[in-house]
């Protein structure tokens, strides 16, 4: 069975490997071994074909599109570039929800406040009513 591939599908495959290695962030081990074996792409590949693709008619056609799209060396490439740039985005995303956090915590924190003045300034109303109080009773 021989499967063509074209680009975009290869993108396809290249953009679902990324995200699947960012998501369970394996991302620095990921990118180490495949700057370490990227010239060994089409040779590994080729032992996936042989060792691998057998057991694959279980996830389909997707598994022996995978094999053949990390035989080109430029897609290792890609992916390693791909893997970068979603933790860039992914690191872009935690800041700005660090600094909605931090807002509605400064937020919460003037909310405290407020509410903490507002009971010292009735207290200190009480205090001045009950001496008032004392004088026109005296």
């Amino acid at each position: 069975m021989t499967i063509e591939l074209t680009s975009d599908k290869e993108k396809e495959i290249i953009e679902k490997v990324a995200r699947f290695i960012v998501d369970r962030e394996m991302s620095p081990i990921a990118i180490l071994f495949l700057e370490a074996f990227k010239p060994l792409s089409i040779v590994g590949s080729y032992f996936g074909q042989m060792f691998i693709e057998p057991f694959l008619p279980v996830y389909e056609k997707e598994g022996s599109e995978i094999i053949l799209t990390f035989q080109k060396i430029e897609n290792t490439e890609s992916l390693i570039k791909k893997i970068e740039e979603l933790e860039e985005e992914k690191k872009l995303r935690k800041e700005k929800e660090l600094e909605k956090e931090e807002e509605l915590g400064k937020e919460k924190k003037l909310g405290k406040w407020e509410e903490l003045e507002k009971n010292v300034i009735e207290k200190i109303k009480n205090e001045i009513n009950k001496i008032k109080d004392k004088l026109l009773n005296k």
